[in-house]
């Protein structure tokens, strides 16, 4: 995974920040995170709709954390965490799962992705499942109730899973 960090150009007024189209982008995407500690996650496509992404944080700060789930790599399960703050973004390839927790409220993050979002082919993952991000998630927290959806709260155990 590629971590990027642009520049930002800020005055009094704000700040203007360049995100790089990259090559095959077909969908830009934007999530507002009222709360913090809010997590979404964990989520691939299957079937032909995988996805390459790349995760920007435009305002707040936010944990990324993504897991091979290629099963026939040698690195299949393998996670990790990456830390972004306003202007820095990491690329996740296809073949890899994606979540977040968010670290301040009102964040707001983007995504650019290589093929557009498939609901017949998105696969969820619980996260609680996967001991090391259940771990991480509750650490980052500080023991403070997370935001969740219904559906990423109740999704399949990653044992269980059909990814």
């Amino acid at each position: 995974m590629a971590n990027n960090n642009f520049p930002i150009y800020a005055d009094d007024r704000g700040f203007i920040s360049v995100f790089e189209i990259f090559s095959g982008c077909v969908q830009i995407n934007t999530s507002y995170n009222k709360n913090k500690y809010t997590f979404r996650g964990i989520h691939t496509q299957i079937n032909g709709a995988e996805q390459t992404k790349v995760i920007r944080v435009l305002s707040g700060k936010a944990l990324v954390i993504t897991i091979n789930l290629n099963r026939s790599s040698q690195n299949f399960g393998e996670i990790s965490e990456t830390l972004l703050e306003v202007g820095q973004e990491i690329t996740v390839p296809k073949g890899f799962g994606n979540s977040f927790l968010t670290l301040e409220d009102n964040t707001l993050i983007q995504y650019g992705v290589d093929y557009p979002y498939s609901p017949e082919n998105e696969k969820r993952i619980n996260w609680k499942s996967i001991p090391d991000i259940k771990k991480t998630v509750i650490s980052y927290s500080q023991g403070n109730p997370i935001t969740i959806s219904e559906q990423d709260n109740t999704a399949p155990l990653f044992q269980f899973s059909d990814f």
